[in-house]
Formats: C-alpha cells, structure tokens, sequence
C-alpha cells in the first residue's frame, strides 16, 4: 500500500454525465431550446497542513460536447456546449 502520508489533504474527484432532453423545438417541456449533451467533470483539491491550515486549493476542468453537434450552426454552439472551462478555486477557511 502507497504511504498515505505523503498525500495528506489531496483529493480528486471525476464525474461523466448524460443530460438528456426532449426535442429542442417542444418549448414546452424544453424552456431554453437546449440539445442533449454528455459532460465530463474533474476536480483536483489540496488542503494545506501545519502554518498553512485552512487553506483550500481546487481546480476544476469541465468539458461539455453535444451528442449530435451536425444541426447546429457555429453561433447555437457557442458559450452553450463544445466546450473546455477550466477554474482555480482558492478557499481561506480561519
């Protein structure tokens, strides 16, 4: 077993996820218009030990692709899915 010391306060997180709506014309039951999509979702997290406890350091990366991206114009795309976004969190817990 991997000495676990070593490693005190990181952690790491991944998710894969489907959303699955209904057709992007019913407004009905889809408000926003929104296609279906896959996203995959990882976050690295390190508390700080001894002088620097209370420190918290994340970062996230998300990535958000479309099932079927072929009707789709350039602009309905954008901002919306097919994309990378990657945060640095810094938390101070005192």
């Amino acid at each position: 077993a991997p000495d676990r010391g070593k490693y005190k306060g990181l952690s790491s997180d991944i998710r894969v996820e489907r959303v699955q709506v209904n057709s992007e014309l019913d407004y009905s039951l889809n408000k926003y218009g929104k296609s279906s999509y896959y996203q995959s979702t990882l976050v690295g997290t390190y508390s700080f030990q001894n002088k620097l406890s209370g420190l918290h350091l994340s970062i996230l990366y998300a990535h958000r692709f479309l099932e079927n991206s072929a009707h789709l114009h350039g602009s309905e795309k954008f901002y919306k899915t097919n994309f990378h976004h990657i945060n640095l969190i810094i938390n101070i817990h005192f």
